[in-house]
């Protein structure tokens, strides 16, 4: 098997999958419907740590996904390099919306629907 649990970035950050296909050898992110932009995980905790502690309690999941650094298109884009793009893809539950679109078009990343990866797994696996 390909993986071993996680990465290591070059500023020293890990990388944990949210799931491995050992079979086809995948790492597999498993996204809602959106990536954000921040560029560094600093960039990212900053922007988060300004977020008004009442939003956050109230709407905790929406400000992750805008801010944190494991929702950054760039931070995934890092770890399909890493990885490999043919041994990665993010998988997203529901319909990206049209900012995420622009951004993993802009950084390469492999993304499918849930539908559609599901078809490409069991069509891979019937090739095997």
């Amino acid at each position: 098997m390909l993986f071993h649990g996680s990465i290591l970035s070059n500023n020293g950050a890990s990388s944990k999958p949210g799931a491995i296909h050992a079979e086809l050898e995948l790492w597999v992110e498993v996204k809602c419907n959106h990536l954000n932009g921040k560029t560094s995980k600093a960039n990212a905790e900053r922007a988060y740590n300004r977020v008004e502690p009442d939003k956050l309690r109230k709407h905790a999941p929406y400000y992750q996904t805008r801010h944190q650094w494991n929702h950054a298109a760039p931070k995934q884009a890092i770890v399909q390099s890493a990885v490999g793009a043919p041994q990665f893809a993010i998988l997203f539950t529901k319909q990206p919306d049209e900012d995420t679109l622009a951004r993993i078009t802009k950084q390469g990343i492999q993304a499918f629907s849930l539908a559609r990866f599901a078809s490409m797994i069991e069509l891979q696996l019937a090739c095997q």
